[in-house]
């Protein structure tokens, strides 16, 4: 898996003169993004919800620790 970090250092690196709107936190971004697929994580259906650097990478920790409790509660059983 890649860090989340390193997907922003590569995304959207054109600058833009629009500003969009994170739909977390409601500030203005020049850049926006989602986690659609990962590895046990499928959201192709679900109404898309697109985060600042700020919010994405917040909403990725949250996402990996979840993922790491998960995985404990497994091997414990």
């Amino acid at each position: 898996m890649v860090p989340a970090s390193i997907l922003w250092q590569h995304h959207l690196t054109a600058e833009r003169k629009e500003r969009m709107i994170c739909d977390t936190c409601g500030r203005e971004s020049e850049r926006v993004a989602r986690v659609v697929i990962d590895q046990g994580y499928n959201r192709l259906l679900a109404k898309p919800l697109w985060n600042c650097p700020e919010c994405f990478e917040k909403k990725e920790q949250e996402r990996r620790k979840r993922k790491e409790r998960e995985a404990t509660a497994q091997a414990a059983a």
